[in-house]
């Protein structure tokens, strides 16, 4: 499958040009990973965007408690993950581990930061695809909340 084409299908993408579609599949290193590859390590400094193209991604955090990997989140193909380090700088605040082989499409900071400044449509659809990724997240962890007895 060619990149540009995947991007294409992508809900988030579909506003973009074919110009703006071509610069960003210029811009993505593609990188495949055997099962049980950690992509990203909790703790690390984290400088790329993630896109999944292909396969699944476990993501998941340490328990201090239990001193377990505990997953956390499904990544999916079309969704992006190591948002928060990218945008915020900080150590990752969870480790990444493909689920079998995936294909993953990387952006280094430095080329989304160049993307996002020569073109407003591709920078306009990167920030709506986090906000939506980070909101898919959030309503995630909040059912996971919910199903944690709560102590009154």
């Amino acid at each position: 499958m060619m990149l540009k084409n995947f991007l294409k299908s992508q809900s988030v993408f579909t506003d973009l040009s074919d110009r703006d579609l071509d610069a960003l599949a210029h811009a993505l290193e593609i990188r495949e990973y055997p099962d049980g590859h950690a992509i990203i390590q909790e703790g690390r400094s984290g400088k790329e965007l993630y896109l999944l193209v292909e396969g699944r991604v476990n993501v998941a955090q340490y328990n201090d408690e239990t001193g377990l990997m505990e997953q956390i989140n499904l990544v999916q193909p079309g969704e992006l993950f190591g948002l928060l380090s990218l945008v915020d700088h900080l150590p990752t605040s969870a480790s990444c581990i493909s689920a079998g082989p995936v294909k993953i499409g990387v952006l280094q900071h430095n080329a989304y930061n160049l993307l996002a400044q020569s073109s407003a449509p591709i920078a306009l659809g990167f920030q709506l695809a986090m906000a939506k990724q980070l909101a898919s997240v959030l309503r995630h962890q909040k059912e996971v909340l919910r199903s944690v007895p709560q102590q009154i």
